[in-house]
């Protein structure tokens, strides 16, 4: 709380500056670097990462903006069990905030590993990838259990989207085109949200490098600054890194993250999705929407 505390006070002393640096930077920006493509994946595993916190239900309601469906960890392992296609499916199971007298009976025929709720959903995810990294390269699936429980078959055509995109490092569901966790109400600071996002093992290895060995957001104990620094971070390295961002949106079409091609062309002149959180404006806030062929 302190640390988040300090960065608004940092952030309210040079208010002046970071408005004036935000407003120039939607219509002029310098041109981002060359892409870059990922490693390819040469065998058919999947690794899915699914991260969960003991406290809740495996079945439960949730609520975005007054919109109320179904999720819970039973529907996520459910899409695994429920796989139909070709890949195998390797299960990398994460439960924060676990004891074994409070929750054995609910977890019980489950294979899982326990950890901290520090950081909550990068916790588990952190877990998965630091124990695979130096592992063969695969497609790597991480989400949490507050993803919509409408089953649909999403995983080969999301695959084969990242196979004809070797350009794009990190797919996801749903987006905010801005930070709230901050004093600079109009920022665009497009990126991912966390409960759903898929890549492969080698870029996300490339994060953790970059990030000085930790996931982003790992170690964070604190809901504004977890969005800062695990959320907002992990779209910003990725992009760093020169990888394009993608998510696919309700109706069923991948949009690609525009990125600056020009001193005039920013990545905000071409961004034609609708601006702020993509959750609240939508019919089926956190539901897997399929590609459309």
């Amino acid at each position: 709380m302190v640390k988040f505390i300090l960065l608004l006070a940092g952030e309210l002393v040079l208010l002046p500056i970071l408005y004036v640096k935000e407003f120039l930077k939607r219509y002029i920006a310098i041109p981002a670097g060359r892409v870059k493509i990922r490693k390819p994946v040469q065998n058919n595993e999947v690794l899915i990462g699914i991260h969960d916190w003991a406290g809740y239900n495996l079945k439960r309601k949730k609520v975005v903006n007054d919109i109320q469906f179904d999720c819970g960890l039973s529907y996520q392992l459910d899409r695994v069990a429920n796989y139909k296609g070709a890949r195998k499916l390797n299960l990398s199971l994460t439960i924060s905030g676990y004891d074994e007298g409070k929750h054995g009976l609910k977890y019980r025929g489950l294979n899982f590993t326990p950890v901290s709720n520090i950081g909550m959903d990068f916790q588990g995810y952190g877990h998965t990838i630091l124990n695979n990294i130096g592992s063969k390269n695969c497609y790597l699936l991480l989400m949490n259990s507050s993803v919509e429980a409408k089953q649909v078959d999403f995983l080969d055509d999301y695959i084969d989207f990242l196979e004809q995109n070797p350009l794009v490092g990190l797919l996801g569901i749903s987006y905010s085109s801005k930070m709230f966790q901050t004093v600079i109400r109009n920022n665009f600071t497009p990126h991912i949200q966390s409960f759903f996002m898929i890549t492969t093992l080698d870029v996300m290895s490339e994060v953790v490098a970059h990030n000085d060995g930790k996931f982003p957001g790992q170690n964070i104990n604190h809901k504004r600054l977890l969005i800062r620094f695990g959320e907002v971070k992990l779209s910003r390295i990725i992009s760093k890194l020169g990888y394009q961002i993608a998510v696919v949106t309700e109706d069923n079409t991948p949009f690609i993250f525009p990125r600056t091609k020009s001193w005039f062309k920013t990545a905000y002149s071409q961004w034609t999705l609708p601006l702020g959180e993509y959750r609240f404006q939508v019919k089926h806030p956190n539901r897997i929407n399929s590609i459309t062929k």
